[in-house]
Formats: C-alpha cells, structure tokens, sequence
C-alpha cells in the first residue's frame, strides 16, 4: 500500500502520485503502515536532509533495524541510520568511499554503514 507521510510523521492515504515527492520503499517489515497512523519524525527529518544534501535521491529505502538507505549509482547500498545528522554521515560515507578507491584491491563492497558515527563499515564480497 502506498501512503503519505508529512514533515511531523503523520500518515495519510495517497491521493495521486505526484511527481517530485520523495519516494521511500519499507523493507523488513511484515505489517502496512497504515494511514491514520504515526511514524518516527526523525526518519522523516534524516530523510528530507539527504534529498536536500543529494537532490537526485528519488528513491530511498527503510529498515527498521538499518534505518534510511539508498543505492548507489556505483552498485552498492548505504545505510544511513535516522536522524538530522545526515551531513556529517554523507561526509563519513564519502571518505569511505574515498578510501575503497584509493586502495584498489579490486574488492569492492556491496553495502556501507554510517548509521552509527562511531563504528561506520562496509562489506566487501558477497552478500
């Protein structure tokens, strides 16, 4: 089912698809959300900052335990917890990148983590 969620989490049933809006898929999780019902602000706050950091973001993804993630345009996925700090994960995530590059081993990663500012990884290999 496919809703609505404003800027204070609310969520609403979707009237029409318009065109610009951030679409975020939920993954992991068995239960609708339902319309009527309430989601954590801060998902919706870390989210608007990194379209606003990232404007070409139009997809997003969500789980629970992962928090707000995207794909990259070079094939991996990141996760970037919730919340308002996005800036400096984005920076985290952009000197791990960096560091992936500069290395050149040839083993490239299928997902970085900067959910949590202290202990940001990334995998390398399969999933």
């Amino acid at each position: 089912m496919r809703t609505w969620v404003d800027v204070q989490g609310y969520v609403m049933p979707m009237r029409s698809d318009a065109p610009g809006l951030l679409r975020i898929v939920v993954d992991g999780v068995d239960e609708v959300i339902a319309p009527h019902s309430r989601i954590d602000p801060n998902i919706v706050g870390g989210a608007l900052q990194l379209r606003a950091l990232r404007p070409n973001i139009e997809v997003m993804f969500y789980h629970p335990t992962e928090g707000l993630g995207l794909l990259d345009g070079r094939g991996w996925r990141v996760y970037f917890g919730t919340g308002t700090d996005m800036p400096q994960k984005l920076l985290v995530y952009e000197t791990l990148v960096d560091r992936v590059w500069q290395n050149g081993s040839g083993a490239w990663p299928h997902l970085f983590d900067v959910g949590d500012l202290r202990a940001p990884y990334y995998r390398v290999g399969s999933e």
